[in-house]
């Protein structure tokens, strides 16, 4: 079965190199089936095959597929050097930041998405308020919640939302069993 899969990949690198994601699913599968090596020598052919447009992020995204996480970071710092205007790239290596424990460099990245300058759309906002509540809610949980109650004023109160408030909420010890209730309970209604 993996000889097929990789088949189908090594097709689709035939006909559909120039396109990241094709490029990042080949770097995800080289992962799992123990060729890493394979995957950097790949990147070589990425960097002919793929639009230069194009290349910064998918090598980020490749670097992290192949569980690469310093050549990743820095993968993500240069093309975020390059093109710091870009909200994609913000949003991913925001979330890359916060996924390798790296708190205050995907502070930094949320708070850049929230920025009204670089216009990021509003799926990309609401989900960087929550991260960034997330990160912020143990020094200043008043901050975390208004970044909360920002997204309950443009989407309405959404499950992940107040989720998050009982998260925040939670930290603080005289409150931890009822937010844990409330959490539970939210869980019972997901799955009724």
């Amino acid at each position: 079965e993996v000889s097929k899969a990789e088949a189908l990949l090594r097709d689709n690198l035939d006909q559909a190199g120039h396109t990241p994601d094709t490029w990042i699913a080949w770097m995800a599968h080289l992962q799992q089936t123990n060729q890493r090596g394979r995957g950097i020598k790949d990147l070589e052919r990425l960097k002919k095959e793929l639009p230069s447009s194009r290349q910064p992020l998918t090598i980020a995204r490749c670097y992290e597929a192949l569980q690469m996480p310093e050549q990743a970071a820095k993968a993500y710092h240069d093309a975020l050097r390059e093109g710091l205007d870009d909200f994609i790239l913000t949003a991913y290596a925001a979330d890359f930041a916060r996924r390798a424990d790296q708190a205050d460099e995907a502070r930094k990245l949320y708070e850049r998405l929230l920025d009204p300058d670089l216009a990021a759309p509003v799926e990309y906002t609401v989900s960087a308020r929550r991260h960034l509540a997330v990160l912020l809610a143990p020094p200043d949980a008043k901050k975390a919640l208004a970044l909360i109650d920002e997204n309950k004023a443009s989407r309405g109160d959404t499950v992940a939302d107040r989720r998050i408030r009982l998260f925040i909420h939670g930290m603080t010890p005289s409150a931890r069993r009822d937010a844990l209730n409330q959490f539970e309970e939210s869980l019972r209604l997901q799955y009724a």
